[in-house]
């Protein structure tokens, strides 16, 4: 019999006794949790987002996972971040906070997130946390730009590009492309460039970089920045390369990297 003096029950006290989270616990948080979460490794790659990331960018976690995490940075903010980050390679006393940074949207804006992240030296991965800053609570993060995706069937020799890809070159949409008609718009003084950069990349398993101009039919020329990888197939076999390309041709008329 529960006696007069004894305290009242308050409602911690009915709680059930502290447990760890089950997987089922787990993945219900990561599926629904508002903020966006990620894991990446320390070769600079997203491993795991999850949707609140996706639906805040745009981007599907296929996307997001198979280029560098820089890829979806503002260009003025791509160095910064990746210092910041390096410079915690070796802590794992606490957590880094506060980091805003522009995010590049599937659509071509950029919208400006503020992260934390906590670094795990000795499995080589980095927990990340966060939130998009609305218009009221940040600068405007800068002009949209054209963002056009391509994957390209390496066994096949089939390119597919997206719909904004076929703007950025001035192609008829759905006309099929090649690795060899790629090349073709490539401006005729950077055109073994890029090439050699592409094989290197099939050969060493890295990711692809380079900004280089393509000639549109008319003669008219862009400035595109494009970043591409090779990724696994469920086979295993890597037989095909996922790439973005971004039209910098503003930037580089201003003078800016």
């Amino acid at each position: 019999m529960k006696d007069s003096t004894d305290p009242p029950e308050t409602p911690a006290a009915r709680r059930p006794p502290d447990r760890p989270p089950s997987a089922e616990d787990l993945l219900l948080f990561w599926q629904r949790a508002p903020a966006m979460l990620a894991v990446g490794n320390y070769d600079g790659y997203f491993t795991m987002v999850n949707p609140a990331f996706c639906d805040a960018l745009g981007w599907s976690a296929g996307e997001l996972t198979s280029l560098p995490s820089w890829a979806f940075l503002h260009p003025d903010d791509q160095h910064r971040a990746v210092e910041i980050i390096e410079q915690t390679r070796f802590d794992d006393a606490g957590v880094s906070t506060g980091h805003v940074v522009r995010m590049l949207c599937r659509n071509g804006s950029y919208r400006w997130g503020r992260w934390n992240f906590r670094s795990f030296p000795d499995a080589e991965l980095r927990y990340w946390s966060g939130t998009t800053l609305s218009d009221a609570d940040s600068p405007d993060p800068g002009p949209p730009v054209l963002v056009g995706t391509w994957e390209w069937d390496i066994s096949d020799n089939v390119l597919t590009w997206s719909d904004e890809l076929y703007r950025m070159f001035d192609l008829p949409d759905q006309l099929p492309i090649d690795y060899q008609d790629f090349l073709g718009h490539i401006h005729p003084e950077e055109r073994h460039i890029v090439d050699a950069g592409i094989q290197r990349s099939l050969q060493s398993g890295e990711e692809f970089s380079d900004d280089f101009r393509i000639v549109h039919e008319n003669g008219r020329i862009r400035w595109i920045r494009a970043i591409a990888r090779l990724v696994d197939e469920a086979g295993g076999d890597a037989q095909l390369m996922f790439g973005i390309a971004v039209d910098i041709t503003e930037r580089r008329e201003r003078g800016l990297p």
